[in-house]
């Protein structure tokens, strides 16, 4: 979704300088066809401030698209650094570094558990522990039920 407003928010603004452009465009043509004319009477002192005025509108457009642009491009790079792929290194696949940073998958990076350091510790010793009573005679298999959120450490 982040991606589809990014790509019309780009559309709107390139339409927009090209809206700029062919505005331009014409009246470049139509300001050259009155110089000639203007050129054949005399020359008129208001044709100067015009050329200035033009000009100003014209670089404060300029700017005011390359700030969109910018914006565009901060907004993409945010979202980009949201999506990785991890690339081959150990066993883990959450482990390792990103090969294209703009594919979506299920890895999201090695992220480090917050609290239930304790809950962790508690539990992997139950489960090592030799007297534990859910061990089953024969195989030795520890069974801990755990209920809580999922996806949460």
């Amino acid at each position: 979704d982040c991606d589809r407003e990014l790509e019309f928010e780009h559309k709107d603004v390139l339409y927009d300088a090209e809206d700029i452009i062919k505005g331009y465009q014409s009246k470049i043509e139509a300001s050259k066809r009155d110089q000639l004319r203007k050129w054949a009477l005399t020359t008129a002192p208001s044709s100067y401030y015009e050329d200035v005025s033009f000009c100003y509108q014209l670089v404060n457009k300029m700017k005011k698209i390359n700030e969109m642009l910018d914006k565009i491009k901060k907004d993409w790079d945010m979202v980009d650094s949201f999506k990785t792929t991890p690339q081959g290194g150990g066993k883990d696949p959450v482990h390792g570094k990103h090969d294209n940073p703009k594919e979506v998958t299920h890895h999201v990076g090695v992220q480090l558990p917050i609290g239930r350091e304790n809950d962790k510790k508690v539990l992997v010793e139950m489960l090592s522990s030799n007297d534990f009573c859910s061990k089953t005679e024969k195989g030795g298999a520890s069974i801990i039920s755990i209920v809580g959120k999922g996806g949460i450490s």
